[in-house]
């Protein structure tokens, strides 16, 4: 690294995920909707943070990992930009059609905290993915993310509600709608994520387990109260995807 600022910028399905580094020290994060027109340096968004956005006036260096193209290519204007894709990301064994977000944070999260290395990302879609010691990529599994399986209940359903993630673990036996679906849901993917889990440690029982993403926190939470010993062996890391984006310019 020689000194510059760095931006990063995962485009995520429904959300911009904004890091800032100078050298190697990770300065801010910050998350945003998605983009709506062209960015140029003499036009930044008015929605962005200040420094963010004085960042970006500057030319500043900008590293983007992509899942929607469409917002991509609104940085066209913009000459200090490099895409980050599966060629830039130092594991072996990545398929072709595997989501960058979910290499990046595989690679950040196994750089940060050690191989062998399993990564729930909590975001839109929940994965698990897996790497060993050799930086081989072991595989892993892809399922709705919790909002995104509230969402699919309120929406394609003409009696269910809309209702946000509670803040703890729901009752497994609910006596109302709203509870039900919160039983319905978190209890299923806290089993799923769980068997996941003890399979991993059971194959690499040194291995990090590492919970990131938008609800990171809350799956880090009702796992701690569905099963406090499994828990006690997971880092709760939301910074690895940033990690991971800028190890294409250290490795």
């Amino acid at each position: 690294m020689d000194g510059h600022d760095t931006v990063v910028l995962v485009i995520g399905n429904t959300r911009l995920h904004w890091g800032w580094f100078r050298d190697t020290f990770l300065e801010g994060v910050w998350h945003t909707g998605h983009l709506i027109k062209d960015i140029s340096p003499d036009d930044a968004p008015d929605f962005l943070p200040e420094i963010l956005a004085r960042l970006l006036r500057r030319e500043t260096r900008v590293l983007i990992a992509s899942v929607v193209d469409k917002q991509t290519q609104l940085w066209g204007g913009y000459q200090a930009v490099r895409e980050i894709t599966l060629k830039d990301v130092n594991l072996a064994g990545l398929y072709k059609g595997m989501g960058i977000d979910r290499a990046l944070a595989l690679w950040g999260g196994a750089s940060t905290h050690g191989y062998p290395c399993l990564v729930i990302d909590a975001g839109t879609a929940l994965t698990i993915t897996g790497v060993d010691a050799q930086k081989v990529l072991v595989g892993g599994a892809i399922l709705p993310g919790l909002r995104t399986q509230f969402d699919s209940l309120s929406q394609k359903t003409a009696a269910l509600p809309s209702i946000s993630l509670p803040h703890n673990l729901p009752s497994l036996w609910a006596t109302n709608t709203g509870g039900a679906m919160e039983a319905g849901i978190i209890y299923s993917v806290l089993g799923g994520v769980s068997y996941h889990v003890r399979e991993w440690l059971a194959r690499f029982p040194d291995s990090a387990v590492i919970i990131t993403g938008g609800d990171g926190e809350y799956l880090e939470r009702y796992l701690r109260e569905y099963d406090r010993a499994l828990a006690s062996k997971i880092i709760l890391d939301d910074k690895v995807i940033f990690w991971g984006t800028l190890q294409c310019l250290l490795d």
